[in-house]
């Protein structure tokens, strides 16, 4: 079957050292973690879902 988009949700960090799946694709992607967040990705855009703090580097991202 197809998917319409893939939704990858982030937790809070914790103290292990272990990578999580989420934290390597968001470093892959984004280069960059992003705890305590949702990301939407579908074939038109990518949209995150995040503290209005977290907010102020989303646009960075953007630009990459």
């Amino acid at each position: 079957g197809e998917a319409d988009a893939l939704v990858i949700t982030a937790g809070s960090q914790t103290e292990s050292t272990e990578l999580t799946k989420t934290q390597a694709i968001q470093s892959w992607l984004l280069s960059y973690e992003l705890p305590d967040t949702v990301m939407i990705v579908t074939p038109q855009k990518c949209t995150f879902l995040a503290s209005s703090k977290k907010g102020t580097v989303t646009p960075k991202l953007a630009a990459k």
